[in-house]
């Protein structure tokens, strides 16, 4: 009984070495699979960082065309001096004055 014994055991062990084997193969095309679509989202994320980044440089650009334009308009109109407005001297108010 001891030979039938050892003879399960080399069974047992065989065929779990030969299941281990065949999920390396397995997993190694997974984590080829998973590389390329890491790289093909990184790829996607470039893409649009560098959509985002030309649409801030328009906005921007934008920006400046806008203060240009403005800053054209007001030195092409004459200038009005300021009314002066006479200015009132407040007379000081004391106790009892007032309301009343």
């Amino acid at each position: 009984m001891d030979m039938k014994n050892l003879v399960v055991v080399v069974l047992v062990a065989s065929m779990m070495m030969l299941a281990s084997c065949g999920n390396a193969k397995k997993k190694a095309e997974q984590a080829k699979l998973d590389s390329a679509r890491i790289a093909d989202s990184i790829a996607q994320v470039k893409a649009d960082s560098a959509r985002v980044a030309d649409s801030l440089a328009q906005i921007e650009q934008a920006r400046l065309d806008s203060i240009a334009q403005a800053e054209a308009q007001q030195q092409s109109k004459p200038q009005k001096p300021k009314a002066q407005q006479p200015q009132e001297q407040a007379q000081p108010v004391k106790a009892g004055q007032g309301k009343g």
